[in-house]
């Protein structure tokens, strides 16, 4: 890797799939970057800070996989979008699994943090990604709220089959039915 950030963030990476967010300590990720703490402080201000540019990463590679599933998104309606959004919040869980275990899993106080942190922050991305294609709703429900309940939703019905040991195929169908079931009830339009 070629920056200090880089190395910083990959070394939090490896730690992530080591040991809980909580264990993890600046020490650690400048020993495993090999860097030094002053390094590490002028990249960020703390491990909080950290995880949230990780975060942000990962929503960002959310939007980039979201947009090259329907380049021109925006034409297509609520059912379009939000199956968009589902093959997004699978290709997230697979691509960084052992963080989102952590997000989901964790029972320590410390470590719930990161659960609102990540959640907010995929909110908000999707909010914005959805805009347009939620225009068909009816008030009093705002785009942030549809998409609210459905992220909520899937995410939460993903960690329940994931604990239950169901296949990833069969938690995809699971998702897929759901969501194609809400859609058609007519809740949002």
């Amino acid at each position: 890797m070629s920056t200090a950030q880089e190395r910083i963030k990959a070394a939090f990476w490896r730690l992530l799939r080591e040991q809980a967010y909580s264990k993890i300590t600046v020490t650690q990720i400048c020993k495993t970057a090999g860097i030094s703490r002053v390094t590490f402080y002028i990249w960020y201000e703390d491990k909080e800070s950290l995880i949230n540019d990780l975060f942000q990463d990962m929503a960002d590679d959310g939007v980039r996989y979201y947009n090259e599933q329907k380049p021109n998104y925006k034409k297509y309606g609520l059912a379009e979008s939000c199956g968009n959004i589902l093959e997004t919040i699978f290709y997230l869980h697979g691509k960084y699994p052992f963080l989102l275990m952590q997000v989901y899993e964790t029972p320590e106080a410390a470590d719930r943090s990161l659960y609102h942190r990540y959640h907010y922050l995929i909110i908000e991305q999707i909010t914005s990604l959805t805009e347009k294609s939620f225009s068909e709703t009816l008030p009093p429900l705002s785009t942030k709220e549809i998409v609210t309940f459905i992220c909520n939703g899937l995410s939460s019905m993903i960690q329940v089959d994931a604990k239950a040991g169901k296949s990833l195929e069969e938690i995809k169908s699971n998702a897929a039915l759901l969501l194609d079931k809400v859609l058609k009830s007519g809740l949002f339009v």
